[in-house]
């Protein structure tokens, strides 16, 4: 049975539809799911005990942390670990957590790139990250680039507060979102980042297996299909709410927006 990998830009639904990835992997190969393994974390809290329970001497001597300490070692997935720390060297954690799965990944683990995570090292997500997952198919997921775009910058405002509903009428997100403008250069950006996604898409494409799922066909009855899962149901759901009224200069931004695409 297929094992597959969720490649896909922020606000487009892969919380869904890793949801469901993660529990076809599970059932038909027992792979454990580390969602967004190599940025959310040090090492993920949620990392399985066949991970967890490693021996220490590969780690401390590969560098996963500077002190040898059994206790601290194991604590590599708190919030010790300051991915946005200025002396933060992202290059490095990245290649170490990557080395961390080739040592002791014997099964294989659901994880969810997203793409644009990986615009600052594009050589080594092609030729180092991409080889390791050959044997996986990619899930890459596309939405409305105008959807994301909004969504994005939404939840930018509200600082993540309320990424995703608790059912199919949820407008909770309404209760503290206030009227609030965004930046032209915000278009401009998205655009760019935008082609940046889909050079690497067409660059995986070219050279590993691949299937393109659409926000906008998305189903709890559509992902048990492709997925041969049996009556599962989502555990979030998209905020239904019109963002017009809240976004002081939405005609602007969708006028330059329509210019530019």
């Amino acid at each position: 049975m297929s094992k597959y990998i969720l490649l896909t830009q922020h606000r487009s639904g892969s919380a869904y539809v890793y949801d469901f990835m993660s529990a076809h992997n599970f059932i038909y190969n027992k792979m454990d799911p580390l969602g967004e393994y190599f940025f959310k974390y040090g090492i993920p809290i949620s990392l399985p005990d066949k991970l967890m329970s490693v021996p220490l001497s590969p780690l401390t001597q590969d560098g996963f942390h500077k002190n040898s300490d059994v206790q601290e070692t194991k604590q590599l997935h708190n919030v010790s670990v300051n991915i946005n720390s200025s002396d933060f060297n992202h290059m490095e954690f990245i290649k170490k957590k990557l080395k961390l799965l080739k040592l002791y990944d014997d099964t294989g683990h659901s994880i969810k790139l997203m793409v644009s995570d990986w615009f600052f090292c594009t050589d080594f997500f092609k030729n180092e990250l991409l080889p390791f997952f050959e044997n996986y198919t990619f899930i890459i997921l596309h939405r409305n680039l105008w959807d994301t775009f909004i969504s994005w910058e939404v939840q930018q405002k509200i600082e993540w507060s309320n990424p995703h509903g608790k059912s199919d009428t949820d407008t909770s997100i309404t209760e503290i979102l206030k009227p609030f403008k965004i930046s032209l250069k915000s278009v401009f950006e998205i655009i760019n980042k935008n082609e940046k996604a889909q050079e690497l898409y067409r660059d995986v494409k070219n050279s590993y297996k691949c299937v393109d799922m659409y926000y906008e066909e998305l189903s709890d009855s559509y992902l048990n299909n492709f997925f041969a899962l049996k009556d599962k149901q989502k555990r979030s759901w998209p905020l239904n709410v019109d963002y017009r009224p809240y976004i002081i200069n939405y005609d602007d931004l969708w006028e330059t927006f329509k210019t530019l695409k």
